[in-house]
């Protein structure tokens, strides 16, 4: 006598609920950047995400020059002879 239990179909809720949340956090990483809202005075202002307001590197007047490897090495002789009595 053979006996067919079936047994029910295990599924990964928590595996398809994280898949499912991802999708919804790319749908609205995608979403428009800028929200355009009106103010009570009726003039409208625009307010941006946080990822299009990242300011890109060394836009500032007081940057630091970039130097080579041999003007690095001159530099280091040059400290260590006069850290030497």
């Amino acid at each position: 006598m053979s006996h067919s239990s079936k047994t029910p179909k295990k599924t990964n809720n928590s595996a398809e609920s994280i898949t499912s949340s991802t999708r919804i956090k790319e749908t609205t990483a995608c979403s428009s950047n800028t929200i355009k809202r009106a103010n009570s005075d009726e003039v409208e202002t625009e307010a941006k995400n946080d990822e299009t307001m990242v300011a890109p590197m060394n836009t500032n007047n007081n940057a630091i020059p970039q130097i080579s490897d041999e003007e690095l090495l001159e530099m280091a002789l040059m400290f260590e002879k006069k850290q030497q009595p």
